[in-house]
């Protein structure tokens, strides 16, 4: 996973921020009442949002189905739950929850012909949604959106003066950039799935901090609340 801000339609808080040590993040990746005289309705589709796949990956089941299919293509169940070390029921759960929401697709797999109901391989729909990465080196930014597959769909870059760089300044700049290029390609910004940072020198990943930068001269830098 790489580095990751967004509100989304549905209540509740929008996509964290992730940090990296170094490099653009590859991405790297988201309801019923009845009465007893009745039989439940059957729900609406929800309307497509990036909260509910973006709370899940913040925990540890979803980066792992994610990333397996995003690095290794289309799985069977059966090696996806081996991939992504989680148990069958794990998996199931999981997966119907993606496939409802649009991010993963089932077709049959092409394998030996075989007696029964045919396999079915899980895919990743790479289109389900945006995210964005952020390089920021020693003076030189760099800031993509991609797809799930992390194929850049624009991208844009920046230089900052080392000597008398303000990290507040710096991080406006990021902030403008991705609008700029969601705007280019047509994609509400609010939208993105998450955004991912990558800054020189170490980081606190549970704190979300940037803890020495020595490039520019950047100390404990919270950056996620920037």
């Amino acid at each position: 996973g790489g580095a990751r801000a967004a509100h989304c339609s549905r209540p509740g808080p929008g996509p964290g921020l992730r940090l990296r040590g170094r490099g653009l993040p590859r991405a790297p990746p988201t309801q019923r009442a009845a009465s007893a005289a009745s039989p439940a309705p059957v729900p609406a589709p929800a309307a497509r949002t990036c909260l509910p796949l973006a709370q899940r990956l913040l925990q540890p089941v979803g980066p792992n189905i994610l990333r397996v299919l995003r690095d290794e293509g289309p799985q069977s169940r059966a090696a996806l739950s081996r991939r992504a070390k989680l148990s069958a029921t794990t998996l199931t759960h999981v997966t119907a929850q993606l496939l409802r929401e649009g991010y993963i697709r089932e077709n049959e797999t092409n394998g030996a012909a075989r007696v029964g109901r045919p396999a079915q391989a899980v895919r990743l729909v790479a289109d389900a949604a945006r995210v964005a990465g952020v390089h920021i080196g020693a003076g030189h930014v760099q800031v993509a959106i991609t797809d799930l597959k992390a194929e850049p769909k624009a991208m844009a870059s920046f230089e900052f003066d080392i000597d008398s760089a303000d990290p507040d300044r710096v991080v406006e700049r990021v902030a403008a950039s991705v609008a700029g290029l969601a705007a280019e390609i047509q994609v509400d910004a609010a939208s993105l799935l998450g955004v991912g940072v990558g800054v020189p020198g170490p980081v606190d990943t549970a704190r979300r901090r940037a803890l020495a930068s020595i490039n520019v001269g950047w100390r404990a830098l919270p950056m996620a609340a920037k």
